[in-house]
């Protein structure tokens, strides 16, 4: 690995390799560096990625419908999450909370604003990665994810 450090977050992306988030260097510093491994064919090698939008350390990490999704921080920023689309490199932050619920995937954002996940439709042959955030309904702040939980289900 590239840069040296303790406490990063990893993920699995199908078909491409496994991304390395985060984390605390050698000089204590916490981290927003993404380093890709990839190993085919025998040969294995490293390369950077698209930097993380806030640095952190021991990070969720989650892989969704062709986005990473990071959330939380120990040190930096614990209610705030933030995702990468692996296709085109757009990047979004200002989510403070996640939730999966079935296929679905719900993110709390600043103001209390509950946003929904939608992804086109394959029969409508739009592209996978051309995803959207349809706002559900709006929270006081405070919200705890088992509550998000239970409000989604509703």
């Amino acid at each position: 690995m590239p840069t040296g450090r303790v406490g990063s977050g990893a993920v699995n992306v199908p078909d491409l390799g496994v991304l390395v988030l985060g984390g605390r260097g050698a000089d204590k510093k916490v981290l927003n560096v993404v380093e890709l491994f990839q190993s085919f064919a025998g040969k294995s090698t490293w390369c950077s990625f698209t930097p993380m939008l806030a640095a952190r350390n021991r990070p969720v990490v989650e892989f969704f419908q062709g986005c990473v999704y990071v959330a939380g921080s120990r040190d930096t920023s614990p209610h705030t999450a933030e995702f990468l689309s692996i296709t085109n490199g757009r990047q979004g932050g200002n989510l403070y909370s996640m939730q999966a619920v079935r296929d679905h995937l719900y993110v709390v954002a600043k103001g209390g604003n509950v946003y929904e996940l939608e992804m086109p439709h394959e029969e409508n042959d739009g592209n996978q990665n051309d995803h959207s955030w349809r706002l559900r309904f709006q929270v006081k702040s405070g919200l705890n994810l088992r509550l998000l939980k239970v409000l989604v289900n509703a």
